[in-house]
């Protein structure tokens, strides 16, 4: 099956690959936050869209996870970064 997949998406242009993916990630996060209840704003959603992106470019570590963290948030001047 891995291979099979593979073989389907190298005839794939990358960048139509890359923008389905993005539209997939964006179409799932706000199914997410409905079933919650919640409803961030759109640049809330595409924060989270840059840090899936960018997730699993470096080790994950301390430092990375808040980074991705502060991805995600934005302007955390009144949020304590960290784990919880």
């Amino acid at each position: 099956l891995p291979r099979r997949a593979q073989n389907i998406i190298a005839d794939v242009p990358r960048d139509l690959l890359a923008r389905t993916a993005a539209f997939l990630l964006l179409k799932d996060s706000r199914s997410s936050y409905a079933i919650e209840g919640e409803r961030p704003p759109q640049d809330r959603i595409q924060r989270w869209g840059r840090a899936i992106g960018e997730a699993g470019r470096q080790p994950l570590d301390r430092e990375e996870l808040l980074r991705l963290q502060r991805i995600v948030l934005g302007d955390a001047r009144f949020v304590k970064l960290g784990f919880r």
